[in-house]
């Protein structure tokens, strides 16, 4: 866990505030956004027997559309909302950048979530003859309730973040 916090620490320090609120605002809304797609692709394969990326082919593009919008509306907020006074392709390139950052960090912060519920499934189904005598029985811990463990780690991680507030630096932005 403070692996994970470190990693998002480390985020702000190198790329400044403003790619890094919107790198984990693209992660949490590319994660919103994926859900009721994934769903729907789900029911529809179910319902026509034809596989799901017919219906999530694109669902990749989501973080550099979403990190692309966030961009555009952060860069057009600086600028007082003044359409002429927006520099496209830096907006373009940041865009891109800060998408592949959350695709990144996604995939960073997704790992380490893993390893860290794989740990704690391990514990809990240790050898149950070497368990200690408890009240409570030693239960098995399938795969869904792990991922569902770990999406609440991760909101977990989010809300933390929000909480967070940096040691004063030399770089301010």
């Amino acid at each position: 866990m403070d692996s994970i916090l470190n990693e998002i620490k480390t985020l702000f320090l190198t790329y400044g505030f403003d790619a890094a609120w919107i790198v984990v605002l693209t992660v949490a809304l590319v994660n919103v956004l994926k859900k009721p797609v994934v769903r729907f692709a789900e029911k529809t394969a179910e319902r026509t027997g034809r596989d799901k990326s017919a219906v999530t082919r694109y669902v990749g593009l989501f973080p550099f559309a979403v990190s692309l919008l966030l961009t555009f509306v952060w860069a057009l907020g600086k600028e007082g909302f003044r359409f002429a006074a927006l520099d496209f392709g830096t907006i373009l390139s940041d865009g891109v950048l800060n998408g592949a950052l959350a695709v990144a960090a996604y995939e960073l912060v997704k790992k380490q979530l893993e390893a860290y519920a794989a740990k704690r499934s391990a514990q809990a189904i240790a050898p149950v003859e070497e368990a200690p005598k408890t009240e409570e029985p030693v239960r098995q811990c399938d795969p869904a309730e792990a991922q569902i463990e770990a999406n609440r780690i991760l909101a977990e991680v989010v809300r933390n973040l929000s909480e967070y507030e940096p040691e004063s630096s030399a770089r301010d932005e």
